[in-house]
């Protein structure tokens, strides 16, 4: 007996290894210039565009935002310092486990 979904998973192999054959037939002749854009490049310049937009977003706030933005930040700092060894059991299990 197989089991049921035995074929499911064949198909989906099947399937996987015919689409990295199309994508490596598909990358092999694609022309270098293409592959420079399409592949590092536009990684690169989205993270790039990313980081410069982050920038210019930071450098107009107001102080307030950027007074808030760094409490925040700092708060969630300390926090998962705190928390990062504790482990907290809920107030019920507490409730019925622990001995009185």
């Amino acid at each position: 007996p197989l089991p049921a979904d035995y074929f499911t998973k064949e198909g989906d192999k099947y399937k996987e290894e015919k689409a990295c054959q199309a994508c490596e037939l598909a990358e092999s002749q694609m022309p270098i210039a293409m592959k420079y854009f399409t592949k590092g490049k536009g990684e690169a310049d989205r993270l790039e565009r990313e980081a410069s937009h982050q920038k210019l977003c930071d450098s107009q706030a107001s102080v307030a935002t950027q007074y808030f933005a760094r409490k925040a930040t700092e708060e969630a700092e300390t926090k998962s310092r705190q928390g990062a060894g504790q482990e907290v059991m809920p107030a019920a299990i507490q409730h019925f486990t622990m001995d009185d």
